[in-house]
C-alpha cells in the first residue's frame, strides 16, 4: 500500500480527495487502508470509499513492476494517471492497467493494457462498504481485453461507463421508421423499466433518440444540455438532424430480441444519415433494452468518422427531474464505442409514480357491454384542484389493467387514468391507440378544470370540484371509486361527473359510470390502451354517448363481457362479484342520484314530507322533463371581423323551438338567440376582436338552461380565425418581392450581400398587420425554418460549408415584414426551401445560390 498525493483534489461520488492510498492488489482506497487481497463482489464490506480498476491478489515485486504516476496537460485541464504494472500471484502472467482522474470533469476512467489473465478480479466504485456501487464486472472473464476503456461519470441516476471494440447486435424487424423527422411507436416485447418507471412501448424517432412518453417529431434539433422540456423520458443514442427514408440503400430502424426470458435483451439499431445527405447509412449505432433491469447500453457500430459533434447523447427521466449527459456537440463518440448506462436504484423520484408489481397475465384485449348505474360519491379528496394536472395516488387493492398488476396510478384533471407515463391537455377524439399516452384508462378524455371557485362546481356536494376516491365492502371484496368532479375547461358552467370502479376479486374488469357531463362526451375519448402502440378499445371518440346514468363495463376478452353474464365457464365467482358489485351501488345510487341531502333529511324525519319530496324528485328528471341534445355549427371568420353562430336543439330527435341559447367564443360570453321552428338558434355579427388567427377546436360553445319541460344541454365546435386579404398590389399571406413566388430567384453568394425576405398579412379591413402577437406562431419575432438542401437549378460550384442564419428576427418596415437574409451562409450550387410559421397556416419560398 502506497500514499500519493495527487495534484490536484479527485473526486468519488460527489466528494473531493486530496490523497488516497494505492494498494498493489489493483485497488484504490480513499477512507481506508486494507490490504486484503481476496477481492470480492462490492459493495465491499472491509473497505470504504474505493475505485477498482482490477481488484485480485495481485503481484508488484518483480523487476520493473509497481505503481507509477504521471500528469499531463495544465490546469485546470489535467489528467493523473496510476498505472499498475504487475502479475498474478506468484509472478505469473502480466496485470498492466491505469486509473485515469480528470481535473476538469471528475470523471474516473480504467485503462487495460496486457492482461494474460482476468477471470478473478472485481471492477468497480463503490461510496462505502454498504455502497451505493458502480460494479462493471466480478470474477467474470472475457470483459477487459487489452485496450478496453471503462469510463464512470459523475451521476445521481445513471452512471454510465464506456468500452471500446464493442460489436453491434444486427437488427432483423424493420420497424418501419423510414422518414424525415417523425416518430414510429411500437410495442416492446416484454416491459421495460426506465429510471423507476415500466413501458410497454417507446416511441422510434428517425432523429436518433427513443422517448418513452409522448412523440415529440419536433426533435430535429438537438438541444444542448440536457434535460430539454421538448421530449419526455429520453434515450439519446445520437439525437441529431437525422434521416432514414431510403429503404434501397438499407436506412431505417430494425430491432431484434436476444437472450431468453426473463433475461432477454431488446436490440434497436438506427442505421441513419445526416439530414441532406443521401445513400447509403453513415451512422450505425444501437441501443440495447433489458428485461430484468433498468440498466441499458448504447453501442456504436460504423460511424464514418462523424463523431457526435452535432449530436446530443444521452437519458432523462420525465422533462428533467433526472439525466445524465455523456456528450452534447463535443464528440468523442468512435467506431466499436460502448456507452453503459446504470441505473442507481436508491434514487428516488421526486413524486410517487404508477409501478407494476406482477407479470403479465394473459389479458390482450377489452370489450364493452353497456347497463345503467349510479356514482358512489368519493368521500376522500385527492387534492386533485387544477386545470391540466395529475395527482399519484396508491390503490387500496392491487389493480390490473391488461394482465399487469399496478399498485399506484396518476390521476388526471383531464379525465384520465395514466398507468405509465403521464400526458395531458386534449380534446376532442383521440385515435386510439394514442401515443402521447402509455398504459392508460380513459373514462373522459378531454379538456377539464377540478380547481376551485368555477360557476359549474356549485351542483357538486359542498359546491366543490376535485377527485375524490372511496372503498367500499370489506377484503377480499371491496370495490374502489375513483369520482371526477369537475367542469370544462371551454365552458366553466358545464360539469362533467364520472367515476371509475375497480373491484379486489375481479381484476379483469372494471366499470365506468357516468352522471352529468354537460356535451356528453362531445368534446371528449372514452376508453382504454395498453401502450402507444396498442392494443386499444374506443368506447367512444368525441360523440354524444357519455349520457347520466350510463355504465361502461370493460372486460378481457377471456372474461365475461358483462358482469351479469353467465358465459364465463367459472362463473360462480364472476356471477357473485357482479350481482355483489350491482346490489353494493344500486341503493347507494339512490341516495347519492339526488345530490340533495335535505331531501333524504325530510324523509327520514317527516313522512309527509317524504311523500312530497319524493314524488317531486320523480317526477323532475324522469317522466315531465324531455332530453335535450344541442348540436353545435363550427365557425369561421377574418381577424378583426365578424362570425356568425349557430347551434340546433332537438329532443328525441324533434326540433325544439323558442327556446334561448347562450353562446360563448373561447369560453367568453358572447349573447344569446332563441330557436326557430327547426330549433336552430342563430346569432350573426359576433365580434372576433381580441382572437388571434388560429383553429380553436372548442372555441365556440352554447348552451341550452333547460326549464319544467327540456333538460339542460350544452355542446362546443371549433372556430377558425383566418387572415383577410390584402388591399393594393401586394396580397396577402405570400411572399412578396424581390424573391419570386414561383421559386425561380436565383442570387450571388457574395461577401455582405442580403436577400430581403418580405411578406404581408392583412385584417378583415384588408390592413397589413404590425402586432406580432397576431402574426407570428411564436408570439414574438418570428423565424424561418430551413425544410430542404438540394443540389441543383444554378452552376455547379462545390462549394462546402453550410451554417445557420444568423438573423433572428423580422422586422416591421412600411407595410410589410422583413427579414435580410445574408447570402454568405447559403450554399453555392444549392437551392434551399424555407418556412415562416404564422400565427395561422405558413409561408414557403426557395431561393437559390450561385
Amino acid at each position: 500500500m502506497v500514499a500519493i498525493a495527487p495534484p490536484f483534489p479527485v473526486s468519488a461520488f460527489g466528494t473531493s480527495y486530496p490523497t488516497f492510498n494505492a494498494s498493489s492488489n489493483g485497488n484504490i482506497q480513499f477512507t481506508t487502508n486494507s490490504s486484503s487481497l481476496s477481492n470480492v463482489c462490492l459493495p465491499a464490506t472491509g473497505l470504504g470509499v474505493m475505485a477498482a480498476p482490477y481488484w485480485d491478489d495481485l503481484d508488484a515485486t518483480g523487476s520493473g513492476n509497481g505503481i507509477y504516476t504521471v500528469t499531463t496537460g495544465s490546469a485546470p485541464n489535467r489528467r493523473f494517471y496510476v498505472e499498475w504494472r504487475t502479475q498474478f500471484f506468484p509472478q505469473s502472467g502480466t496485470a498492466n492497467f491505469e486509473t485515469v482522474f480528470s481535473e476538469a470533469t471528475g470523471q474516473v476512467a480504467f485503462v487495460y493494457g496486457t492482461m494474460t489473465s482476468d477471470s478473478s478480479g472485481t471492477i468497480g466504485l463503490q461510496g462505502s462498504a454498504t455502497g451505493p456501487r458502480r460494479e462493471f464486472s466480478c470474477n467474470t472473464t472475457g470483459t477487459v481485453p487489452s485496450g478496453r476503456e471503462v469510463d464512470y461519470n459523475p451521476s445521481s441516476d445513471y452512471a454510465n461507463d464506456l468500452q471500446r471494440g464493442q460489436s453491434i447486435v444486427p437488427g432483423v424487424t424493420d420497424t418501419g421508421n423510414h422518414c424525415d423527422d417523425c416518430i414510429t411507436v411500437i410495442a416492446l416485447p416484454f416491459p421495460v423499466t426506465f429510471y423507476d418507471q415500466t413501458f410497454f412501448s417507446v416511441g422510434i424517432s428517425s432523429n436518433g433518440n427513443l422517448q418513452f412518453t409522448g412523440a415529440s417529431d419536433s426533435d430535429f434539433f438537438n438541444e444542448c444540455p440536457l434535460p430539454t422540456a421538448r421530449v419526455i423520458d429520453l434515450i439519446a443514442p445520437y439525437w441529431g438532424d437525422l434521416h432514414d427514408e431510403d429503404t434501397a440503400n438499407g436506412q431505417g430502424v430494425f430491432t431484434t430480441v436476444s437472450g431468453t426470458a426473463p433475461n432477454r435483451i431488446f436490440n434497436i439499431e438506427f442505421r441513419e444519415n445526416l439530414f441532406g445527405v443521401a445513400g447509403p447509412p453513415l451512422l450505425d449505432f444501437e441501443v440495447r433494452l433489458h428485461e430484468d433491469t433498468p440498466n441499458f447500453e448504447i453501442i456504436y457500430g460504423s460511424l464514418n468518422g462523424n463523431t457526435g459533434d452535432s449530436a446530443t447523447v444521452g437519458a432523462q427521466r420525465d422533462t428533467g427531474s433526472h439525466s445524465t449527459q455523456f456528450e452534447c456537440n463535443t464528440g468523442g463518440l468512435v467506431d466499436g464505442l460502448q456507452l453503459n448506462f446504470l441505473y442507481a436504484s436508491g434514487c428516488q423520484s421526486p413524486t410517487p409514480t404508477p409501478t407494476p408489481t406482477a407479470s403479465p397475465g394473459p389479458c390482450e384485449n377489452y370489450v364493452t357491454t353497456t347497463d345503467t348505474g349510479s356514482i358512489v360519491p368519493g368521500t376522500t379528496d385527492i387534492g386533485n384542484h387544477c386545470d391540466d394536472c395529475a395527482t399519484a395516488i396508491t390503490f387500496p387493492f392491487p389493480v390490473t389493467v391488461y394482465g399487469y398488476t399496478f399498485t399506484t396510478t396518476n390521476v388526471s384533471a383531464n379525465g384520465a387514468l395514466y398507468l405509465t407515463g403521464t400526458s395531458d391537455p386534449t380534446d376532442g377524439c383521440l385515435a386510439l391507440p394514442d401515443p402521447d399516452f402509455g398504459r392508460a384508462i380513459f373514462p373522459f378524455q378531454g379538456g377539464l378544470i377540478t380547481d376551485n371557485p368555477e360557476p359549474g362546481c356549485a351542483g357538486y356536494p359542498g359546491g366543490t370540484c376535485g377527485i375524490f376516491t372511496s372503498v367500499t365492502g370489506t377484503a377480499p371484496n371491496r370495490q374502489f371509486n375513483i369520482e371526477w368532479r369537475a367542469v370544462h375547461a371551454d365552458d366553466p358552467t358545464s360539469p362533467a361527473n364520472f367515476e371509475v370502479v375497480f373491484y379486489e376479486n375481479m381484476p379483469n374488469f372494471f366499470d365506468i359510470i357516468y352522471g352529468v357531463t354537460g356535451d356528453n362526451g362531445a368534446s371528449a375519448t372514452s376508453g382504454v390502451q395498453a401502450s402507444g402502440a396498442g392494443p386499444a378499445t374506443i368506447f367512444s371518440c368525441g360523440t354524444t354517448t357519455l349520457t347520466n346514468s350510463l355504465k361502461v363495463t370493460y372486460a378481457c376478452a377471456e372474461a365475461s363481457p358483462t358482469p351479469t353474464a353467465t358465459a364465463t365457464a367459472t362463473a360462480t365467482a364472476t356471477a357473485t362479484g357482479t350481482a355483489t358489485a350491482t346490489a353494493t351501488f344500486t341503493p347507494t345510487a339512490t341516495a347519492t342520484a339526488t345530490f340533495t341531502p335535505t331531501a333524504t333529511a325530510t324523509a327520514t324525519f317527516t313522512p309527509t314530507a317524504t311523500a312530497t319530496a319524493t314524488a317531486t324528485a320523480t317526477a323532475m328528471p324522469t317522466p315531465t322533463i324531455s332530453p335535450t341534445a344541442l348540436t353545435v355549427a363550427p365557425a369561421s371568420g377574418t381577424y378583426g371581423g365578424t362570425v356568425n353562430l349557430s347551434a340546433t336543439l332537438t329532443s328525441s330527435g324533434s326540433p325544439v323551438s323558442g327556446k334561448t341559447i347562450n353562446f360563448t367564443l373561447n369560453g367568453n360570453p358572447v349573447g344569446s338567440a332563441i330557436t326557430n321552428n327547426s330549433g336552430v338558434a342563430t346569432k350573426t355579427g359576433v365580434s372576433l376582436s381580441g382572437i388571434y388567427p388560429g383553429v380553436y377546436p372548442s372555441g365556440v360553445g352554447a348552451s341550452f338552461a333547460g326549464d319544467s319541460s327540456y333538460s339542460p344541454s350544452s355542446g362546443t365546435a371549433s372556430l377558425t380565425v383566418t387572415y383577410g386579404t390584402c388591399i393594393g398590389s401586394d396580397p396577402g399571406g405570400v411572399i412578396l418581392p424581390p424573391i419570386n413566388a414561383d421559386g425561380s430567384s436565383v442570387y450571388k453568394r457574395k461577401g455582405g450581400s442580403t436577400i430581403p425576405v418580405k411578406f404581408m398579412v392583412c385584417d378583415a379591413n384588408g390592413n397589413s398587420i404590425s402586432d406580432p402577437n397576431v402574426v407570428f406562431q411564436s408570439g414574438c419575432c418570428g423565424s424561418i425554418t430551413r425544410l430542404s438542401h438540394m443540389r441543383g437549378t444554378v452552376d455547379d460550384v462545390n462549394e462546402a460549408g453550410l451554417t445557420s442564419i444568423p438573423d433572428v428576427a423580422f422586422n416591421y418596415t412600411g407595410n410589410h415584414w422583413q427579414f435580410n437574409m445574408d447570402t454568405m451562409n447559403l450554399t453555392a450550387g444549392y437551392t434551399d426551401t424555407f418556412r415562416i410559421y404564422l400565427k395561422y397556416g405558413y409561408i414557403e419560398f426557395t431561393v437559390a445560390v450561385k
